[in-house]
């Protein structure tokens, strides 16, 4: 997030995330571990429609084939179970009463990744049997997540 937070003005250091979204097809379907937004943000910088099922409250599910889809499958750092207070959005008391939605590296990675995210799981391994071409971009596969 803290990219997100320092290249909100840059163009430069967003240049290739844009090319990025700009150019992929839209029947890809995106498949990340990673917590942040910057794939969000980047196909809003562009101004491309893209679907993030969440399955904790329900949204985007079942997932649709007619638009760009995202799956987390560690979660979001953006997802709560319920909504923050407007007021203090990022107060560490709202946090706190509203923690992200995460299947946070330890112990309960596993057991939230059969549970709370077992859906995304399911319609990434349906994507990945279904793909001509997989593409891994920048996983370094830790020991933690064998």
């Amino acid at each position: 997030m803290h990219f997100v937070e320092l290249a909100a003005n840059d163009l430069e250091a967003w240049m290739p995330y844009d090319r990025w979204a700009r150019g992929l097809p839209q029947e890809d379907v995106l498949i990340t571990f990673n917590y942040d937004q910057v794939v969000e943000e980047a196909f809003n910088r562009v101004r491309r429609p893209l679907s993030v099922p969440e399955q904790r409250r329900g949204y985007g599910l079942p997932i649709s084939a007619r638009e760009q889809v995202l799956l987390k499958l560690h979660g979001c750092v953006g997802v709560r179970d319920t909504d923050l207070s407007p007021a203090e959005p990022n107060s560490i008391e709202n946090l706190i009463r509203n923690p992200a939605v995460i299947a946070v590296p330890g112990l309960s990675k596993a057991d939230e990744a059969e549970t709370s995210l077992d859906q995304l799981w399911e319609h990434a391994s349906d994507a990945l049997a279904k793909a001509d071409k997989v593409s891994i971009v920048g996983y370094s596969c830790p020991t933690s997540d064998e």
